[in-house]
């Protein structure tokens, strides 16, 4: 697939319906948004475990 090409390029060059391909687009803008979000929650969860450590760490060497 071309990087950037239209959905009417799309369309023209895979021979395919309009709605296949608007269809497609649909479904890897939602499984990227989702990708994303998890990426940021498991971020944010080793954030929080290492800030939790440091918390442990300096409370037990207090």
């Amino acid at each position: 697939m071309i990087q950037g090409a239209s959905p009417q390029l799309i369309k023209d060059e895979l021979n395919i319906p309009r709605a296949t391909v608007y269809r497609d687009i649909e479904c890897l803008r939602n499984r990227s948004r989702q990708y994303v979000y998890q990426m940021a929650q498991g971020l944010y969860a080793l954030s929080y475990k290492k800030s939790l450590d440091a918390l442990a760490l300096a409370s037990f060497e207090a």
